[in-house]
């Protein structure tokens, strides 16, 4: 199986699952992190044809997953699931509302402040698989002030119960 077609059955075992409630299982973000790795290997004329084609049902779900991801960087302590929380919204493209994805990158963010990781690298290490769409919603991201990038503002805090972080409503 190509990588193309590698990412078009990822896409569809996303879409075939709810992001509605946070998973038990890692099943979703493991799917995440193996379409962010599928994506980064592709030339970039394929890259852009996938993010044409992701629906806008598998990219809430995309980006949904993003946030899961976030929350398994700070149980994990692992950079890695920060930078993939970015790149899914590098593949949806900020296609739907970006404000949704603002909203979700608020919770990479925080992530990446909790474990250490610099969220300004994160996102100039993913600006050569961004469109300039994506990307310039990146750079805004980046460079916005601080103040409005709390979990509060959003409605959100972060948790911490039976020895997991997760965003729950504040």
């Amino acid at each position: 199986m190509n990588p193309t077609e590698s990412l078009e059955h990822l896409f569809q075992r996303i879409d075939s699952r709810s992001t509605r409630f946070r998973p038990k299982s890692s099943e979703l973000i493991d799917a995440g992190l193996s379409v962010v790795e599928l994506y980064v290997g592709l030339p970039e004329c394929d890259r852009r044809a996938i993010s044409g084609e992701v629906s806008p049902e598998v990219g809430k779900k995309l980006i949904a997953i993003g946030s899961f991801m976030a929350e398994e960087a700070m149980n994990t302590n692992e950079p890695k699931w920060i930078q993939a929380s970015v790149l899914v919204h590098v593949i949806e493209d900020f296609k739907d509302d970006y404000r949704e994805n603002i909203r979700r990158l608020i919770l990479a963010r925080y992530a990446a402040e909790k474990i250490g990781a610099n969220m300004g690298s994160v996102i100039d290490g993913v600006m050569p698989y961004s469109s300039e769409r994506a990307a310039r919603f990146l750079e805004g991201f980046r460079d916005r002030d601080g103040s409005l990038n709390e979990l509060v503002s959003f409605g959100v805090r972060a948790d911490f119960s039976d020895g997991r972080f997760k965003f729950v409503p504040a």
